[in-house]
């Protein structure tokens, strides 16, 4: 379901916009990002704010690394439209428990489906090889 009129303005459903550490979602009430106990990188349920206990959410752990203005350029191009920010880069978020040795993002095969890529939070639990590192999001 989507509001927007023309419905050609709202988003395809293969992509997910961000706004700060929250996906911009047009479910009424919103959506959560947290990081399961695994350490996989999810969003809420439609509807419901549930958080699964031992994940991290609200935020914690995630730091904002504000990119150089001179090293900020266009990466990709940016569909026009109200759902996207098509400014370029200002900076990367990064991932780290306080207290916790380990941190940072990697990009590992979805469990569920191996076309797909999942990116989990790095922390000192996680415990997948088959993955890559992330420099930030």
């Amino acid at each position: 379901y989507c509001p927007i009129d023309p419905p050609s303005n709202c988003p395809n459903g293969t992509e997910t916009a961000w706004a700060g550490t929250s996906p911009y979602s047009i479910v009424p009430g919103g959506q959560e990002m947290y990081v399961d106990p695994t350490g996989l990188v999810k969003i809420t349920v439609q509807h419901s704010h549930y958080i699964p206990p031992g994940s991290y959410a609200n935020g914690e752990g995630w730091k904002w690394t504000a990119l150089p203005l001179p090293e900020c350029q266009d990466p990709i191009p940016c569909p026009r439209s109200a759902f996207y920010f098509c400014s370029p880069p200002s900076g990367y978020w990064t991932f780290q428990i306080e207290g916790q040795e380990r941190g940072g993002f990697a990009a590992c095969p979805n469990p569920w489906d191996g076309e797909v890529t999942s990116v989990y939070a790095v922390t000192d639990a996680f415990n997948r090889t088959d993955c890559v590192e992330l420099e930030g999001l």
